[in-house]
């Protein structure tokens, strides 16, 4: 039986997001791209953008996200303390699968470094992307893009929706407005380690074997995830050491 999708409803999400201006439209190339545009010529205020479908929707390193109807796509302005930019994937990976589990009753995790993850598949990615440097200044600002598979299809066999986790109606209303009172909540506290120690608790690579993947496929080399520091960065051993990694990706041996 397929869930019922309810999709993002403009008037809807407006009542319920408090902080922020919303915008919700039928098709765009890309949600995170739009909002850093509209900082880039001067915009002040923070806005949500919600795209139906994207026919451009971004991940990590360039990559493509498959943005299909059934899916819930949407992008949203931040400021944070300079010093602190890189937790906010962390942070909206916190907040999203916070809600998601609220919503569901899910096991939802995260994979290392912007990955949703239920029962071993990806459900989601998150892309945090610094717009301005705001120089002169202690903050930054960034646009903070999610994506959730909802009953949307296309996706590969690596991923999963929350129609197949047994979903029953997916209201993309509910997600959005949970994941962003959730990240609210938090980035006024972006600064204590336990924001992170929530990142840390919802960690699906933290005890497991990982295969850390470079840009040389020949360089790829096997590790232990032991710790995520208070910087977002995964702390992996291997047979020469421990070794702390800022940036990249893993895959998880399970």
């Amino acid at each position: 039986m397929s869930a019922v999708f309810v999709p993002a409803d403009e008037d809807a999400l407006s009542g319920r997001v408090r902080g922020f201006d919303v915008s919700v439209v039928d098709e765009t190339a890309s949600t995170n791209s739009d909002l850093m545009r509209f900082i880039k010529d001067g915009s002040v205020g923070e806005q949500l953008l919600v795209s139906h479908v994207q026919t451009g929707g971004k991940g990590r390193l360039g990559r493509s996200f498959v943005s299909d109807y059934g899916g819930i796509y949407f992008s949203f302005t931040a400021t944070a303390p300079r010093e602190f930019a890189n937790r906010l994937t962390p942070l909206a990976g916190v907040a999203a699968a916070q809600a998601l589990r609220t919503l569901f009753g899910l096991d939802v995790m995260l994979k290392w470094v912007n990955d949703v993850w239920l029962g071993g598949k990806k459900l989601g990615g998150i892309l945090a992307e610094t717009v301005t440097d705001n120089a002169g200044t202690d903050t930054v600002r960034a646009v903070v893009g999610i994506g959730i598979n909802g009953n949307n299809a296309g996706f590969p066999d690596t991923a999963t929706s929350l129609e197949a986790a047994g979903v029953s109606v997916i209201d993309a209303n509910d997600i959005i407005a949970h994941t962003l009172d959730g990240f609210t909540s938090r980035i006024c506290r972006i600064g204590s380690v336990s924001v992170m120690d929530e990142y840390r608790a919802l960690s699906a690579v933290v005890g497991h074997h990982v295969r850390v993947h470079t840009f040389d496929i020949s360089a790829d080399y096997d590790a232990l995830a032991v710790g995520i520091t208070d910087d977002g960065g995964l702390e992996v051993k291997t047979e020469q050491g421990q070794k702390v990694l800022s940036s990249g990706e893993v895959s998880v041996r399970l």
